[in-house]
């Protein structure tokens, strides 16, 4: 699958642009399933230490916690934002990505608060998790970049669209 969200492309020609991506597609695409899946695995270790009381490299375990947590966002963002300039050139690279930047970074954090993850157990609500999750979805959901064919064009973004 591809990670980058197709944006939807309108104007003359727009038959013959990139397929955007369907609601759900985009949903998948903005969890960074690359830093998603590694970060239980640190989390857990960083659990050990909080446990136990032990600091870490020198850090008390819960600023080490955070020191984790905010290296993984900054994983992320830098990943997403080399691959959109490695595959999308100028002009419609900015108008894809950023939202993608932003809506994949709330992802991460909100997924590291419905994990229950260790920076985030003194805040922890079960009931907040599920409802910042639907608003989540629905405003993610909603959201779809769009692009001009000329930006399209330009962009290298072009193959048969799907109907919606």
């Amino acid at each position: 699958m591809n990670r980058l969200i197709q944006p939807r492309i309108e104007g003359p020609q727009a038959a013959a642009a990139a397929s955007a991506d369907d609601w759900h597609e985009r949903i998948v695409k903005y969890v960074p399933v690359e830093i998603a899946s590694t970060y239980p695995v640190v989390e857990n270790l960083i659990q050990g230490f909080l446990n136990k009381g032990q600091s870490v490299l020198g850090f008390q375990p819960s600023i080490f916690a955070w020191l984790i947590f905010i290296i993984f966002l900054i994983l992320n963002f830098c990943y997403l934002r080399r691959t959109y300039k490695k595959k999308i050139g100028n002009p419609a690279r900015k108008k894809i990505m950023v939202p993608h930047l932003i809506f994949s970074s709330v992802a991460f954090v909100l997924w590291t608060y419905v994990i229950r993850s260790a920076i985030w157990l003194p805040w922890f609500d079960a009931g907040l998790s599920i409802i910042f999750t639907i608003i989540f979805i629905l405003v993610a959901g909603i959201y779809q970049p769009v692009i001009t064919t000329d930006e399209a064009k330009e962009s290298g973004l072009t193959s048969p669209q799907k109907k919606e």
